[in-house]
C-alpha cells in the first residue's frame, strides 16, 4: 500500500506493535515511496532486524525528511545496520532514536556515519536515553565527533539523567534534571 500511495506525506504508526515483521513489510513500501515526508514509527519494537530493513529503505528513499524510531529496541547492532542506509541517504533531516538501548559505540557509529557522508542532510538527531551509560571521557569523544559534523541545528544526547544539547541554535526542548548542562 505504501509503495503505491501517491498523496500521503505524513504517517503516524506509533504504538502499533509492528515488531520486526511489520517493519520489514512497511520498509518494502517505503523503499519506493515518493511522497512520504514524515514517518513516526516510535514504540513498535523493531529491534535490529527492523533497523536493518529501515536502513535498506533509507538507502533508496529520497523524500523522507523526518523519521522517529524512538523506543524501538534498536541496539548498537541495529544502529550500525540503520547506518548502512544513512550512509547513502541525502533527504533525511530529523532522526529520533531516543530511548533505544544505545551505548557509546552506537552513538559514535551514528555520528561517524553522518560525518563521513558528504550528502547527509541531517540537521537534528536525538539519541537520548534515560540511563545512557557513558563515562565522562565518552561524552568528550561524542562532542569531539560532533564538532566535525556539519550543519547540525540540534543534537540531543542524554547522559544518566542529564541532557546535553549541542549546538543549541533553537531553545532546548529536552527535559533535564540538570538544565545547566544544556549548552
Amino acid at each position: 500500500m505504501l509503495a503505491n500511495n501517491e498523496g500521503l506525506e505524513m504517517l503516524d504508526l506509533s504504538w502499533n506493535h509492528l515488531r520486526m515483521s511489520g517493519a520489514v513489510t512497511l520498509c518494502a513500501g517505503l523503499k519506493v515511496n515518493v511522497t512520504l515526508k514524515q514517518l513516526d514509527l516510535s514504540w513498535n519494537g523493531f529491534g535490529s532486524a527492523g533497523a536493518q530493513a529501515l536502513g535498506e529503505a533509507l538507502r533508496h528513499n529520497n523524500t523522507l525528511v523526518h523519521l522517529d524510531l524512538s523506543n524501538n529496541r534498536v541496539s548498537d547492532e541495529g544502529t550500525a545496520l540503520l547506518c548502512n542506509g544513512l550512509a547513502a541517504n541525502d533527504s533525511l533531516r530529523i532522526l529520533r532514536l531516543a530511548h533505544n538501548p544505545l551505548t557509546q559505540l552506537g552513538a559514535l557509529t551514528l555520528l561517524n556515519t553522518i560525518k563521513y557522508n558528504p550528502k547527509s542532510a541531517l540537521e537534528e538527531i536525538n539519541i537520548s536515553v534515560r540511563y545512557f551509560k557513558l563515562q565522562p571521557s565518552s561524552v568528550y569523544q561524542l562532542f569531539v565527533c560532533l564538532t566535525f559534523v556539519r550543519d547540525f541545528r540540534h543534537v540531543c544526547v542524554s547522559v544518566c539523567a542529564c541532557v546535553f544539547v549541542y549546538p543549541s541554535v533553537r531553545p532546548c526542548v529536552c527535559s533535564s534534571v540538570c538544565p545547566s548542562l544544556c549548552v
